[in-house]
């Protein structure tokens, strides 16, 4: 067997070749040590860390810059999608809209939402398309804790969006309304969020359970499973559990913040649903021109509601009043 050559005699090519491979496995070395999105690090144990990665597109729909998404919590769910808004920048004052997908507690995000997000983006707001964790993944108060946890997270990093975080508004849809007015009107909500949107709100998670009782249709009799599970348990069983999923138990007059309820005539969550929930807030001391319940033509219900010119320039100029 040869001898190695001795380190003098190795050419100077030959080093240089062997520095620069040496280089290659260190770099290596260093990435395949960086944790996963939503692992924690070492500087903020048990925290996610924030992933700053689009989870789209290069661009959006409209051709705009895609959404970028961030962990809020450590769960797969605890996502959300940030859209930069259209128009002048405005650091530090622009008004932020969380918004809240629908799918009775138990499905995914429709790809619409990043259409609608986009829009609300082009109207000048920050935009916060939140994910949360279903009925499957978490029982009751666990999705109404992912929509807190987010407002929270957000306001924390005010700066960094240029938001303001007095102008912090929740628009949920359907299922995805009820966990916006669950969360907004639960203790001092007004010191959190500035307004809450509801499209077709489900504003009591009971009178969907009942509506449902003979039969109804097949939206109504999906809510009654959703709900269900969302309890985790039916009303006879844990009727403390059902008034605790209803918004207008924690309806606390002035310490409310303003809501705008958007149904349409033929929704089958009914406009009743926005009408009792609006007697309640203000039997709770809230002023009369802090709710406002608004019906539109149609059948449309939940997000298709942003498709109506009408219905989207009266929550734009609700959202900028």
């Amino acid at each position: 067997m040869r001898p190695l050559p001795h380190p003098a005699r190795i050419s100077r090519p030959r080093r240089i070749s062997r520095l620069l491979a040496l280089t290659v496995l260190a770099l290596l070395s260093s990435v395949l040590a960086v944790p996963s999105p939503g692992t924690g690090t070492a500087d903020s144990p048990g925290h996610p860390r924030e992933d700053a990665r689009p989870q789209a597109a290069a661009t959006g729909p409209d051709g705009t810059a895609a959404p970028r998404g961030y962990s809020y919590g450590p769960h797969p769910r605890q996502r959300l999608l940030a859209f930069a808004p259209g128009g002048r920048p405005d650091p530090g004052h622009r008004t932020a809209v969380l918004v809240l997908h629908g799918g009775y507690w138990s499905m995914e995000r429709s790809r619409h939402w990043t259409v609608w997000s986009s829009r609300f983006a082009r109207a000048g707001f920050v935009v916060f398309d939140i994910d949360y964790r279903r009925n499957v993944d978490a029982p009751w108060p666990g999705p109404r804790d992912d929509v807190r946890r987010a407002v929270a997270w957000v306001r924390a990093r005010a700066d960094r969006f240029g938001v303001d975080p007095r102008r912090v508004f929740l628009v949920g849809s359907s299922a995805g309304g009820h966990l916006a007015l669950s969360a907004g009107l639960l203790g001092h909500g007004r010191q959190r969020v500035a307004g809450i949107v509801g499209l077709s709100a489900i504003s009591d998670p009971l009178r969907s359970w009942r509506d449902a009782a003979d039969g109804g249709t097949p939206g109504r009799r999906r809510l009654h499973a959703g709900a269900r599970a969302l309890a985790d348990c039916g009303p006879a069983a844990c009727p403390w559990v059902w008034a605790d999923m209803t918004p207008a138990r924690h309806a606390s007059g002035r310490d409310d913040p303003p809501v705008l309820l958007v149904h349409s005539r033929h929704d089958f969550v009914p406009a009743a649903h926005a009408r009792a929930l609006t007697r309640a807030l203000r039997a709770a001391g809230a002023p009369p021109r802090d709710t406002t319940v608004v019906t539109v033509p149609g059948h449309a219900h939940g997000g298709p509601l942003l498709d109506r010119p009408d219905a989207f320039t009266h929550i734009v100029t609700w959202l900028r009043r």
